[in-house]
């Protein structure tokens, strides 16, 4: 059974680390102005708020790896 709980943890933490790079590249299009918003003096936070989600996401995502990897 170890093994199963190691692959789950390795799935889950493959698809935080997904989401982490899906985010950071949605960070950096609207930083960019490739992906508009209502009111351009916003893009600068709401860029700044998502690279902290996929920094978030990515950080979750190695704790899972390494958790996959010790049991």
């Amino acid at each position: 059974m170890p093994d199963r709980q190691a692959g789950n943890k390795q799935l889950i933490a493959l698809l935080l680390m997904t989401s982490a790079a899906v985010l950071g590249v949605l960070a950096l299009l609207i930083y960019l102005g490739i992906v508009p918003l209502p009111t351009g003096e916003t893009r600068g936070l709401v860029a700044l708020l998502l690279m902290v989600a996929a920094a978030a996401d990515f950080a979750i995502g190695l704790w899972f790896f390494r958790m996959g990897q010790s049991t």
